[in-house]
């Protein structure tokens, strides 16, 4: 039987590609994440939603590997964070930021980065970059300086940056923020295509409950730090009396 209150998951130990438990993280004496348990299987994608100042982005980049909890333990891809992370494991990772971070150069530079990184020849790196710049539309921008982009074509060349480096784990936080109504839908659908070729096990972060209800199998509500909520994001969406208060 579903239930909108915290539930233990029926998958066995040793399945996940993420694995955190009792997650905690303390600043400035208070704790902005609080005893948080998330696990995901290889394919699965997860929501992340609630108020500002939750505890969202703090615990992502926890599971990311970015930030140290105070308390807890967290595994991706099989290694324990709190440690220096093994560069193939990195490689297997991408971050997507709300607020994006082009580099100087030009958008297939941006774009072709993350293979460049790995040693791959300029020309290749560059002939794969642009077949992610043509899946987002951006390939008549390729030669621009990225820095001209407007937020939201910074935000798709973000996304198509992510996919070239063909990442396990994706974690996106606020993807669609600079994006404007009229492309979102379009974005939206593109993401839920490529997620289910690649079969891409996603986190993702959200304000709004119709990207999650969209893109996501199961969404975890915060409230203060503390999970509020969890389940399939469908069943919340009709079920959750926390989810129809905070997303009317």
């Amino acid at each position: 039987m579903r239930t909108v209150e915290r539930t233990q998951d029926s998958l066995t130990p040793g399945e996940w590609l993420v694995e955190a438990r009792k997650i905690a993280v303390e600043r400035a004496g208070r704790l902005v994440v609080r005893d948080v348990d998330v696990t995901l299987k290889h394919g699965e994608r997860l929501g992340i939603a609630g108020p500002n100042g939750s505890g969202k982005s703090t615990l992502l980049k926890v599971l990311a590997l970015l930030l140290r909890p105070s308390r807890g333990s967290v595994r991706v891809l099989g290694v324990s964070g709190g440690g220096r992370v093994p560069v193939h494991i990195r490689r297997q990772m991408a971050v997507v930021f709300q607020e994006p971070y082009p580099l100087v150069g030009s958008v297939l530079d941006n774009v072709a980065l993350p293979l460049r990184l790995r040693g791959i020849s300029r020309p290749e790196a560059k002939r794969r970059a642009g077949v992610w710049l043509e899946r987002f539309s951006l390939r008549h921008l390729a030669e621009q300086p990225a820095r001209t982009l407007s937020g939201g074509e910074q935000a798709r060349m973000q996304l198509a940056r992510a996919f070239a480096a063909e990442p396990r784990v994706l974690f996106l936080d606020e993807p669609f923020a600079a994006v404007d109504a009229t492309s979102r839908a379009p974005l939206k659908a593109l993401l839920d295509d490529i997620f289910a070729e690649q079969k891409i096990t996603v986190i993702l972060i959200s304000h709004d409950f119709q990207d999650l209800l969209h893109l996501t199998h199961r969404t975890m509500v915060l409230l203060d730090g503390r999970v509020a909520a969890v389940g399939e994001t469908a069943f919340l969406r009709e079920r959750s009396p926390v989810v129809q208060a905070l997303f009317p």
